[in-house]
């Protein structure tokens, strides 16, 4: 197809709408270095690229490349772009206009998606428009299929019609800004695609449906199964069962459907039959969690024969994240014993420096003292004879 591709980028509290012209070699993330610069903290500093096709391909960012119908992209997966197709690089909303040109070049027309409810309205081909317009993109729009989605749960809609869902994270503004710094995931042992979700929406639902921020695809879990919430004011999570039919569970205790509990970290959150534990780099008193924290966690599953220390380096060398998050994800260990010793090690406390030789020390001056005081006791036996 001949003619001008672009990508229109949805107005933010980053910046106003605009239109970037793409063309092979384009690369896209949040560096200067880059040929389409998004000045969005959840964005990586290399995210995606654009290369002939014109195709479009995730460069190994950590939030990830969002494609309409598809969710989120592989790393290295090359996904041809089409007129009207909406993507979302982490949280920045972006949609695909092409320009064609007649063969005579006299003419072109912008082609562009009609923007429709996908929940109410039947599906629309490309449609032409005589000029692209760069306000941002309405409420209504309808979302990329997303692991990051949120739904609006009191949006007005027909009745007995599922809730309609919004393109990227929406509420608190204050939740999303320091989710965007904490680093707060969940490690999802999906059977059908086990992976870490970065969470970056003060509200999140889990369920079937493809609209969720976090898709799960199970017969056992429903379309609306649990919902996520990050409460800034305390720098702490929720969960809550949205009155599924198989019960959601926070570290084996079942919970009670529309009733919120609070979520520590490195906790276990069942979903009907899919295990996810919470997992985060601040820890509630908004310090940071202590580098050390996983090997801490690890060595205590050591210590205690639940984990190999060979499957601990291996894991530790291969890791492109996380210690912790490798081993969920990699099953070596499950995720609730992983929670337990979490626990027991935010019990201890922090690691304190030379505690391992500090022990050494004692444990000889104690027994330099028990031979001294043998010594003194014993002395008329051991030296009388002489």
């Amino acid at each position: 197809m001949s003619g001008q591709w672009f990508l229109e980028i949805a107005a933010s509290e980053h910046g106003p709408a605009r239109r970037v012209a793409i063309e092979p070699g384009t690369t896209i993330g949040r560096s200067s270095q880059n040929s389409m610069v998004l000045p969005d903290g959840s964005v990586s500093s290399f995210h995606a690229r654009i290369d002939a096709g014109p195709v479009v391909s995730d460069v190994g960012s950590q939030n990830g490349v969002f494609i309409e119908g598809l969710g989120r992209i592989p790393e290295g997966k090359l996904v041809a772009l089409k007129p009207g197709m909406r993507i979302q690089f982490a949280r920045t909303e972006t949609l695909v206009i092409h320009e064609a040109t007649d063969v005579d070049g006299a003419a072109s027309t912008v082609y562009r998606r009609r923007r429709v409810d996908p929940v109410t309205a039947p599906a629309q081909g490309p449609t032409p428009s005589p000029e692209p317009s760069p306000s941002p993109v309405p409420p209504s729009a309808p979302p990329v299929p997303s692991q990051r989605d949120p739904i609006r749960a009191n949006s007005s809609r027909e009745p007995g019609a599922p809730p309609a869902a919004t393109l990227g994270p929406k509420g608190d503004t204050a939740a999303v800004r320091a989710l965007e710094t904490m680093g707060a995931r969940l490690i999802l042992l999906d059977p059908a695609q086990p992976r870490v979700v970065p969470i970056l929406a003060a509200t999140n639902t889990m369920g079937a449906k493809s609209a969720a921020n976090i898709h799960i695809q199970s017969e056992a879990v429903s379309d609306h199964h649990a919902e996520i919430a990050f409460v800034a004011s305390t720098s702490s999570f929720q969960i809550k069962d949205l009155g599924s039919a198989n019960g959601t569970t926070l570290n084996r205790a079942t919970l009670t459907p529309e009733v919120s509990q609070r979520v520590e970290l490195d906790s276990v959150i069942r979903v009907g039959p899919v295990d996810a534990v919470l997992r985060a780099d601040v820890e509630s008193d908004g310090s940071l969690t202590p580098s050390d924290f996983d090997e801490r966690v690890a060595a205590r599953l050591i210590a205690k024969g639940k984990l190999k220390a060979a499957t601990m380096k291996q894991r530790r060398k291969g890791a492109s994240g996380p210690l912790g998050d490798a081993l969920i994800l990699g099953g070596d260990v499950s995720p609730s014993t992983w929670a337990d010793a979490a626990r027991e090690v935010r019990l201890l406390g922090p690691a304190r420096g030379g505690g391992v030789a500090k022990a050494i020390m004692i444990f000889f001056f104690f027994v330099v003292l028990a031979v001294a005081i043998a010594v003194m006791v014993f002395r008329e036996q051991i030296f009388g004879s002489r």
